[in-house]
């Protein structure tokens, strides 16, 4: 999708994972409570780095 940060459904199914579909924007509140990484400042870090290139 030629983005640096997407969101990625992916569910289950008989014949293994599949990909259900790929969000260029996603929400990541879920995954900030999940996993405790404040998604928000990585982004932004990535956005920083990036532009010093």
């Amino acid at each position: 999708v030629g983005t640096h940060y997407s969101g990625v459904d992916v569910a289950e199914s008989d014949r293994g994972y599949v990909v259900i579909e790929v969000n260029g924007v996603p929400e990541f509140k879920n995954v900030q409570r999940v996993t405790g990484v404040n998604v928000a400042a990585e982004i932004a870090k990535l956005i920083i780095e990036l532009a010093k290139r």
